[in-house]
């Protein structure tokens, strides 16, 4: 893992997550273990997480991802941030870009950082900044990740 300034990334990091299943008060800041990005995903320090009611359809367990939930849970699945570092196979992405990504299937952007596939991030427009990133709908980010994912490499 590469950082993108020169401290390194920290091992652990602060993130809004669930123990288990429930009301709102199961919500609880946690400090976890710092995700470190596999051969084809990026690290995003997180500047913005997107907040909506998916998040609570998940902690409420109505909305769960595939296959065996693992706890702590850690909510969110869209943010925008700066690739802090990154696996050995990603070329679209260099340390220090600004980028959103989502990630509808593991969530984790409630956090500091997050590890994502490069597939499910693209680069912010030099004009918006991350926080204007989570005043667009959800449904266009969707189909803008549909169409990132779909150009030629």
């Amino acid at each position: 893992m590469v950082a993108h300034t020169l401290d390194q990334v920290p091992s652990t990091m602060k993130a809004a997550a669930i123990d288990r299943f429930g009301p709102p008060s199961v919500l609880k800041l946690h400090e976890l273990p710092t995700p470190e990005p596999d051969a084809n995903q990026i690290l995003i320090a997180l500047h913005t997480a997107g907040v909506g009611s998916w998040d609570a359809e998940m902690r409420a367990g109505e909305w769960r991802p595939p296959g065996r939930v693992r706890f702590p849970r850690v909510l969110g699945l869209d943010g925008a941030g700066v690739v802090a570092a990154k696996g050995k196979n990603v070329r679209r992405f260099s340390v220090g870009d600004r980028v959103w990504a989502y990630d509808y299937d593991n969530a984790g952007f409630e956090a500091e950082y997050v590890a994502v596939d490069a597939d499910s991030a693209g680069r912010l427009p030099k004009r918006m900044t991350a926080d204007a990133h989570r005043r667009l709908d959800d449904h266009v980010l969707g189909r803008v990740a549909i169409a990132v994912r779909r150009q030629p490499r």
